[in-house]
């Protein structure tokens, strides 16, 4: 029984090392110099020779591809068909010397083609001396299985000299596959109404992007595919046929290699009656000219005084933004304060007695978001609320002010930021919500929405 286990667990051990990796060519193989240029030729150049080196190859064998050059430049190419193994993302592995016996060859570098030679990649060993066999490798190339691989080594001396290097051991080696992870916007904790677009932005994999799956409530039931990579994984999710409260979303992405990832996102619901959407994300997704539509700028100081100075410089940020494909960017090059600079939404008449205003910012100490009335639409604000984003930051960060409640029903609101602090500033998601009051006098009922 001891025996019998001991010969399974070498069957296994070899099937795990032969999965694992995959000779290419190490020039073992081969009776001599003309059997070995049925698969290794000169595609470009003016070679001396290319000989197979009988002695002395690497990692404890005796056989290596030798090539003596002439000058200005070479290219030798070694052709191995269906040499892939499996579907899967793989390195290459080589041991190499470079003007052990004469010159360095110039800009050598040691190349992998595939995918029928419409994609390349490469190890840039330059014209260092390296006089002992060096072990080197290729980063991650996604490859598929039965796929033809080219080895290229390529040289450039740039001038006629007599130029020296060598390879030997050149093995396909499978990697770990990369995990596929996804920033999912909204984000995690969102409260959602009406039609909310889920956006899905995946990275790593070991392929190109091909499909996500969107399943609301995880169970297992999808509502719905997004096929078209090119213009981004979306899914415009209809929140009214689900039930208010926590509703956990899971998407599912898929590469060209059939790996898949998933990422569970979990939002709040809230259609209730009583609900009012003033802004939609800002209204930072639509820009007709040089501010968002329905924004302007305007400066006033805290007594409502008017500035016709423009200090800040007002740009749409798309790189980077916390919700949708837009985020508003101010840029101050000294401090804003007395002032205060903003950007002001036209009015929205409301019938709540309550308000709540909730924001995304980053940049600055004093980043805010103000909402407030006005019976002009213009003058500064008779009630205003602030929001700080906290210290400075690199990464968005989410505010949400407390409950207003003004003391009568407005017909006027309208929402500015404000900074006081020099530098870029960013707000994205701007949201403002209204309830009525519950009917017990001391609570109150509050539909927030993004």
């Amino acid at each position: 029984m001891k025996k019998l286990f001991f010969i399974v667990l070498c069957i296994l051990f070899t099937f795990g090392v032969y999965a694992q990796i995959t000779t290419i060519d190490t020039f073992e193989t081969y009776a001599d110099t003309t059997a070995m240029l049925t698969v290794w030729a000169e595609t470009a150049g003016y070679l001396n020779s290319l000989l197979l080196g009988a002695d002395g190859g690497a990692s404890s064998t005796t056989k290596y591809i030798d090539i003596n050059d002439g000058g200005w430049g070479m290219e030798v190419t070694g052709t191995f068909n269906a040499i892939v193994p499996s579907t899967g993302n793989y390195k290459v592995t080589f041991y190499y010397k470079n003007g052990h016996t004469d010159n360095p060859v110039g800009s050598l570098e040691f190349r992998v083609i595939y995918q029928g030679g419409s994609q390349m990649a490469s190890v840039v060993l330059g014209n260092t001396v390296v006089t002992t066999w060096t072990k080197r490798e290729t980063g991650g190339i996604p490859l598929t299985s039965g796929e033809n691989l080219q080895i290229q080594i390529y040289g450039n001396t740039g001038a006629t000299q007599t130029v020296h290097c060598a390879f030997d051991e050149i093995m396909l080696e499978a990697i770990a596959a990369i995990p596929i992870i996804a920033v999912v916007k909204p984000f995690e904790g969102y409260y959602v109404a009406d039609t909310q677009t889920i956006t899905v932005i995946p990275s790593g994999g070991s392929g190109t992007f091909t499909q996500v799956a969107f399943d609301v409530d995880n169970n297992g039931s999808i509502e719905y595919t997004d096929n078209t990579a090119g213009d981004g994984f979306k899914y415009d999710w209809n929140t009214t046929a689900h039930s208010d409260g926590a509703t956990p979303v899971k998407v599912t992405i898929t590469d060209s290699l059939a790996a898949t990832g998933d990422v569970i996102v979990n939002y709040t619901v809230s259609n209730s009656p009583g609900r009012v959407e003033f802004i939609n994300n800002g209204g930072f997704e639509t820009w007709g000219g040089t501010y968002p539509d329905n924004w302007v700028y305007f400066n006033a100081d805290p007594t409502g005084a008017i500035s016709g100075s423009v200090l800040g410089v007002v740009s749409k940020d798309t790189t980077t933004p916390a919700v949708g494909s837009n985020a508003l960017k101010i840029s101050y090059a000294a401090n804003p304060d007395p002032y205060r600079y903003t950007m002001r939404s036209d009015a929205f008449p409301g019938d709540r007695l309550d308000y709540i205003c909730w924001f995304w910012g980053k940049g600055g100490s004093y980043c805010r978001m103000y909402y407030f009335q006005s019976s002009d639409g213009i003058a500064w604000a008779t009630t205003a609320h602030g929001i700080f984003s906290g210290s400075t930051a690199t990464v968005w960060k989410e505010v949400m002010d407390t409950a207003w409640e003004p003391a009568a029903v407005q017909t006027y609101l309208s929402i500015a930021t404000h900074a006081y602090s020099t530098g870029d500033l960013y707000w994205d998601g701007v949201s403002v919500t209204g309830s009525e009051r519950s009917a017990l006098a001391s609570s109150q009922t509050w539909d927030l929405y993004y």
